[in-house]
């Protein structure tokens, strides 16, 4: 068995319950030869499900460090969404891994107040600032995304306050290794 075999079965092995169920039981009706068989035989359960765990538990940190916001916002069900989506999703660099999730959260999270669907779109786009060839996003929002962010993190956070105001949101930067900025313009309301 070659070494990315090994490797890929390992990351099957590590990141997929079901599998490391079936595994450990059944192992022929995973598809795999004699051979992998054999030579994945001496791993212990109880080794591969803590090393399993400990994967889990860093990516859940790392998807609560890029994503405090949402973190916040969905609460109590934060945890059990992650588990979710790490079930059927394989593991990937952190800022794609955090995109996904934020994806998965918009899908399956219950997300329904507009409030709660603009600060993940806010903290998303945050996020694909980072890549490395970002140069320039710009998002527009329905309320004032400065406020509600203000509010949201120091009020309860179920509450925040709404101020419907069209904002455009500028994320740039001059060059490629310059300094990110950040810009958020709202435009006025009309009293007519």
């Amino acid at each position: 068995m070659d070494l990315a075999k090994t490797q890929q079965i390992l990351a099957q092995l590590y990141t997929n319950s079901g599998w490391r169920r079936r595994f450990f039981t059944a192992p022929n009706t995973l598809g795999l030869s004699s051979e992998e068989i054999d030579r994945l035989a001496p791993l212990s359960a109880q080794q591969v499900d803590f090393f399993a765990g400990s994967l889990q538990r860093k990516r859940f940190n790392e998807i609560c460090k890029l994503l405090p916001l949402t973190h916040r916002m969905v609460g109590k069900r934060f945890s059990a969404l992650f588990r979710e989506y790490a079930e059927t999703n394989r593991m990937k660099k952190p800022r794609e891994e955090a995109q996904a999730f934020a994806n998965y959260v918009k899908k399956h999270g219950s997300i329904e107040t507009r409030w709660s669907v603009e600060l993940l779109r806010y903290e998303t786009a945050w996020l694909e600032t980072t890549r490395p060839d970002c140069r320039f996003i710009i998002r527009g929002f329905r309320y004032d995304i400065k406020k509600l962010v203000k509010s949201f993190l120091k009020k309860d956070a179920n509450q925040p306050t709404l101020q419907k105001q069209p904002t455009l949101a500028l994320w740039f930067r001059l060059s490629r290794q310059g300094r990110l900025r950040h810009l958020v313009l709202s435009l006025p309301l009309w009293r007519g």
